[in-house]
């Protein structure tokens, strides 16, 4: 199934539905997996974080209760103390009793100090018992979150050598279909078909792939919404970074499709597919950049190039290939 293509008027763009859930290469799988891993290790490192928080707030909590318990195990003990320091007087009471009912609530009023004695400090065990079953969660949490943070960092770290290599990689291909057209040129080639077209390249991304994703998204929505400010995508820019991330590609290639097929999503012929890209719609804009991101990644490379253009949109792929290279370079 194809889709009509806003860059292509007269005729069918070729994007795919094989391509769209096309096989990762072994440097892509790369790329995606360092994703996985680091998505992984930063939110086990966020949950140990809250669960730190939570057991020391709780230990606070506990501090407090313990003091208080203290204090009423104090009172209780006084009491208790009195009693059994005046034994000999409280049992002549209860056996001078002149009728039952006040033997029996001699008897009463005296089991009641002595179970509250012994209430107040089974709770007060209990309490000390919780805090320091708290205490040791909470430096388990801690040695966790260590190991965890060290994992994040080496997961990260990899990430930065995939995304690079599929970055070097594009400039490779770019710098080989220059020379390819300069060659072609020189021998009298035509452009078209014959694979010598007048091209521009795109410029260079400037992504810093040394970045962690937090500062990579943050560095790039910005510029990724100022883009697509007033279109049905506005305010995505996040979401295209955190997927250009994720996919290890050009952080302005899918933005800059968008607006060479459907005018930044004004124009979709499925819902939410901004990319006249096959015969398929999402749910939201969310699910459907993040699957593009990743489809691109899989099927096309990690930015625009001749190769990919002669797939997305060969009948008139020239042009296709200068429109988007356009477009991301006023990102």
């Amino acid at each position: 199934m194809v889709a009509v293509s806003l860059a292509c008027p007269t005729t069918v763009a070729y994007a795919e539905t094989d391509d769209i859930g096309a096989e990762a290469d072994e440097l892509q799988q790369a790329v995606e997996a360092t994703a996985e891993e680091y998505a992984r290790a930063t939110q086990r490192v966020e949950d140990l974080q809250r669960q730190i928080e939570e057991n020391k707030a709780s230990i606070e909590g506990l501090d407090g209760q313990i003091g208080e318990q203290r204090a009423a195990c104090g009172s209780s003990l006084a009491d208790l103390y009195k009693f059994r320091r005046s034994g000999s007087s409280f049992i002549t009471v209860m056996l001078s009793s002149q009728d039952l009912g006040t033997f029996l609530s001699t008897v009463e009023y005296f089991n009641r100090v002595h179970q509250a004695s012994s209430d107040n400090m089974q709770k007060l065990r209990d309490m000390m018992q919780q805090r320091e079953d708290t205490q040791a969660e909470l430096d388990q949490a801690k040695v966790d979150a260590d190991k965890e943070q060290v994992r994040a960092e080496r997961a990260a770290a990899q990430a930065v050598a995939q995304r690079e290599a599929a970055q070097a990689a594009a400039q490779a291909q770019a710098k080989a279909e220059a020379e390819a057209r300069q060659n072609s040129q020189q021998g009298g080639g035509q452009s078209g078909a014959g694979g010598n077209a007048d091209v521009t390249p795109p410029t260079e991304d400037g992504a810093d792939w040394s970045q962690d994703k937090a500062s990579f998204v943050n560095g790039w929505s910005g510029r990724l919404n100022a883009y697509l400010a007033g279109s049905p995508l506005a305010g995505q820019g996040a979401t295209f970074a955190a997927a250009a991330w994720d996919a290890g590609i050009d952080p302005r290639y899918s933005a800059a499709i968008a607006e060479v097929e459907s005018s930044k999503g004004r124009s979709c012929f499925r819902p939410h597919n901004a990319w006249g890209w096959g015969s398929v719609s999402w749910g939201s804009w969310e699910e459907a950049i993040t699957a593009h991101a990743v489809g691109l990644a899989r099927g096309y490379g990690y930015t625009v190039s001749e190769v990919a253009a002669k797939k997305y949109c060969p009948p008139n792929w020239e042009h296709w290939y200068n429109r988007v290279s356009q477009e991301m370079a006023s990102i």
